[in-house]
């Protein structure tokens, strides 16, 4: 790749802006869309003998394990509270890649957090996911926490609970407490 000289820099970024600019709306489009199905997924590249095992062939834990990739949505009522697209490790540990819909403030819970889970029997798990909370400056106000009661479908694919979002100014006085449901599709490989 060939060096760029200093003169040429700024012209690059300018370009890489640009770019960003003109594609940000279609990210935001998708990023933003209502809680319904992530859309249709393309079959693997290569085929797993495990997927082509039917739910039956499976042992009945596998196929509640909340393991894997989710598109969840929460709801306060009818309304979206929150949504994002929800990472499960084996080792008890929750990753949110959350997209915050309209009109909450762009640095209101992060976009990325992090969170913990626990089976609490065949199926069912309990989250404990802090956050910081933040102002439309950026200027961090606080924090929060979803305290989450999931429970995995027979089949795997879906999942649904409760939620409480609490949230707390830097003094740790409860600023806002919000209840609601959830549901989650698996999103498949």
């Amino acid at each position: 790749m060939p060096t760029l000289k200093p003169s040429q820099r700024p012209q690059l970024r300018r370009l890489g802006l640009l770019g960003v600019v003109l594609t940000a709306p279609l990210f935001q489009a998708v990023a933003h869309a209502a809680c319904n199905s992530v859309g249709p997924v393309l079959p693997p590249a290569v085929a797993n003998p495990a997927a082509t095992q039917s739910a039956d062939d499976q042992p009945a834990d596998a196929q509640r394990s909340v393991i894997g990739l989710w598109h969840v949505c929460l709801y306060a009522g009818a309304t979206v509270f929150d949504e994002g697209f929800d990472m499960f490790s084996a080792g008890g540990t929750e990753v949110l890649n959350d997209t915050i819909p309209p009109p909450l403030p762009p640095y209101s819970a992060g976009f990325i957090c992090l969170g913990a889970f626990r089976s609490t029997g065949p199926g069912t798990y309990r989250l404990r996911h802090p956050f910081w909370t933040a102002d439309q400056t950026g200027t961090l106000i606080g924090t929060g926490v979803f305290l989450e009661e999931i429970t995995v479908d027979r089949g795997g694919n879906t999942y649904g609970g409760t939620f409480e979002a609490i949230t707390y100014d830097l003094s740790g006085n409860t600023t806002s407490d919000t209840t609601g449901t959830l549901h989650a599709e698996r999103v498949a490989p």
